[in-house]
């Protein structure tokens, strides 16, 4: 430090945190200067900086002026630029630092933040804006747990401040520690009322906890903290999606659009609660509004181009993906959307081709890995799994968010090979990344299925016998996924009087006539107490007119929703003449083969083996309950076993079961051309093969806990499968 750094040291020294002193003649110019920027005279204060730098072109304090005059003028480049330099000239001054970390901040450089307000904070640890500046940049960078340290260094020197608890909240929330960020919050709030931002995120921890009515009350408050906090309508709405309340949904985003017209979040939103209650038309309106307001954001041209293929729309849904990757927009993920698609549609030369240039546009190759692995038989020494295997040298394993694309690759590749110890690590792998990324609670799972048995029992079924709808048209196909559903959706599928609709949320939205958007979705147990004959034939007339929808020319509709099995006593009396296929398959094959994919969504149960192995327990004996309470014959028991070994068999026996004449095209059902939107969308589109009986001998010394959860239920397997 030369001689004029080290008496300007000793004049901040002497002047401290409350203002920057400089040495000399031009000390008195620079206060001045500095009196005037806090006027917002900028010009002003920044002609007294320029002068006194036209005398002392390193001065660290006219610097540091002038750097702060740019950024609250908004020139942040010049900014950083300017107290960048300032920080060099003066290395142990920690308000230069911290108007520096400000700058990087502004201009996104969240390392620079961390490392400039780090700075701050050590020089002066008693800095209260520097611990927030660097809890905040920490934030940024997802670096979670240091971000905690640094917000609670703020509470201990601020414990008056509510913004430090609400930000402490927010990252304790983020490490999955909810108790603790509803206390940090709950203080907040405390502290200062007005904080809409606090009452909101505790609103929705206490939403998740189940506390709905809490929720709700902290969202008010939020509302009457700020009545423009407009947000609360967005986190309303969103939480309702994520339960598939699409009826209720479609309020809260109205609110929000009544207020703020252009925002495209709004109209998303309410096009995702539309496209849930089944009105695509209405849907595909507000994705074109949101993608008009907010053309670069690919979920917006991804959920318009979804609907269109929810709607059989192909051609246009593959045009809504061409159009953006011709913008630019977001090119692997419009390229991956369109090989989903082409899968879909039985066309997999093409979807391997969007999967490979999906793998090519992505730096890291995550976007069209699983298809690339999922869609061919991979030899040792091939392309797919040298590019694998380099994709794993050089990047590493991916993150929980995309849903261990990379692992789960990986392990099918080395099942194809033959190498199943080698699978069995990156299968595991996958499913420990996955499962991190949910919130799952099995032992509230098995209480729900013990609940449900319990509610709908013999005395209830026959108080309400034959109460429903009397419609024949709906065909439920239900069991655990991998069962064997989609095999048998597809041969029926191919008759021509069958609509094979897929796995449908309509019997969900004709339950939400019961809801209430103040109180979680209602359990089985609890609509089951709630029942009456009226309500019984309401709830499925309006799932038959939402059924009818689809195709107004079909006798029967399939709606092969595998967790329809948890609603077969509500599904019996809403709809007496319906019929009721349970596919079953070898227990451990099917916990295996859930073990083994990644899921888009739902099936949270499935990425641990013990858990999946309760899971699979508990829906075992729910269905046996079904068995003893609904009348004989109520539900016709499909053996994924028995079907491949008889194909044409047991095909006859499902066509009969649904009431309808035999036709040979359901021999035939691997060259239907109808979409397939499940995990089996490959295997149904081939000739019955046998290959999956009891493959998880390959694994079984992997499948402790798997074992151990099943009991009685894991013994020997007999017969053959086609796929899954």
């Amino acid at each position: 430090m030369n001689r004029k750094q080290r008496r300007q040291a000793a004049v901040s020294r002497r002047g401290g945190a409350a203002g920057i002193l400089a040495p000399g003649a031009a000390q008195a110019r620079l206060v001045e200067g500095r009196r005037l920027m806090r006027a917002g005279r900028l010009a002003e204060a920044k002609a007294i900086a320029q002068q006194v730098l036209k005398a002392a072109p390193n001065d660290g304090y006219a610097l540091h002026l002038l750097g702060s005059i740019a950024g609250l003028a908004g020139s942040l480049d010049e900014a950083s630029r300017r107290l960048k330099r300032a920080a060099e000239v003066l290395p142990n001054e920690p308000v230069v630092h911290l108007d520096l970390g400000t700058a990087y901040q502004g201009l996104g450089d969240t390392v620079g933040a961390a490392e400039a307000y780090g700075r701050a904070a050590a020089l002066k640890p008693d800095l209260v804006a520097a611990h927030m500046g660097l809890g905040n940049a920490l934030k940024a960078e997802r670096r979670f747990e240091e971000a905690e340290a640094a917000y609670r260094r703020v509470t201990e020197l601020a414990p008056e401040l509510a913004d430090g608890f609400a930000n402490l909240g927010e990252v304790l929330k983020e490490l999955d520690r909810p108790n603790e960020a509803i206390v940090s919050f709950e203080k907040a709030v405390s502290l200062n009322p007005g904080l809409a931002r606090a009452h909101a995120a505790l609103g929705i921890l206490l939403w998740r906890q189940d506390r709905t009515k809490d929720g709700f009350a902290a969202f008010e408050r939020a509302l009457d903290a700020d009545p423009t906090y407009l947000e609360v309508h967005a986190i309303i709405g969103n939480l309702l999606l994520e339960q598939d309340r699409g009826l209720l949904a479609e309020a809260p985003f109205r609110a929000l659009l009544a207020r703020r017209p252009g925002d495209p979040r709004a109209h998303e939103g309410l096009g995702r609660a539309l496209d849930l209650q089944g009105r695509h038309h209405e849907a595909l309106e507000h994705y074109r509004k949101a993608i008009a307001l907010d053309p670069a954001r690919s979920s917006l041209h991804i959920a318009l181009a979804d609907s269109l293929a929810r709607q059989d729309r192909m051609d246009e849904a593959h045009s809504v993906c061409e159009q953006a990757i011709a913008a630019g927009i977001d090119v692997p993920a419009m390229l991956a959307r369109r090989s989903d698609f082409f899968v879909q549609q039985g066309e997999f030369q093409k979807a391997a081709e969007m999967a490979r240039r999906a793998q090519e546009a992505d730096p890291r190759g995550w976007a069209g890995v699983w298809q690339l692995a999922a869609m061919t038989k991979v030899e040792r020494g091939s392309e797919i799994l040298e590019l694998l295997e380099s994709l794993a040298e050089k990047h590493g394993r991916s993150n929980g968010a995309d849903g261990g694309a990379l692992e789960f690759s990986l392990a099918k590749a080395y099942n194809d090979v033959g190498d199943y110890d080698e699978a069995f690590r990156w299968l595991e792998a996958g499913n420990r990344k996955k499962r991190s990324t949910i919130r799952f609670n099995i032992d509230a799972a098995e209480r729900s299925v013990h609940q449900t048995a319990e509610f709908f029992n013999s005395e209830l079924i026959g108080a309400f016998e034959n109460a429903g709808c009397d419609s024949e048209l709906p065909v439920f196909i239900v069991g655990m996924p991998r069962s064997g559903t989609t095999l048998t959706e597809q041969i029926l599928a191919s008759h021509p009087m069958v609509h094979g609709a897929g796995e449908l949320s309509d019997f969900t939205i004709a339950l939400n006539i019961l809801d209430d958007p103040t109180a979680p979705p209602k359990s089985m147990a609890a609509i089951a107490e709630s029942l009456t004959p009226a309500l019984c034939r309401q709830i499925g007339e309006r799932y038959v007119e939402i059924l009818r929808n689809r195709d107004s020319g079909a006798m029967r509709i399939t709606d092969k929703m595998p967790f329809n099995c948890l609603r077969l006593g509500m599904i019996h009396l809403a709809l007496p003449k319906a019929r009721i296929l349970h596919c079953n398959r070898d227990p451990v094959d099917t916990c295996l083969s859930c073990f083994q994919q990644p899921f888009r969504q739902g099936n949270r149960f499935a990425y641990d083996l013990a858990e999946l192995g309760r899971y699979y327990r508990a829906y075992r004996g729910l269905m046996e309950h079904w068995r003893t309470v609904l009348p004989p014959g109520r539900i016709l028991e499909v053996n994924y076993e028995d079907l491949v070994s008889d194909v044409e068999g047991q095909a006859r026996r499902l066509v009969d079961h649904c009431g309808l004449p035999w036709d040979d095209a359901c021999l035939s059902f691997h060259k239907a051309e109808r979409q397939v939107r499940t995990a089996s969308v490959r295997q149904v589109r081939q000739p019955i093969y046998r290959s999956s009986v009891a493959k998880w001998r390959k694994y079984e010394k992997h499948l402790g806990p798997l074992l151990t959860s099943l009991g009685d239920l894991a013994g020997p397997t007999a017969g053959g499968g086609p796929g899954e």
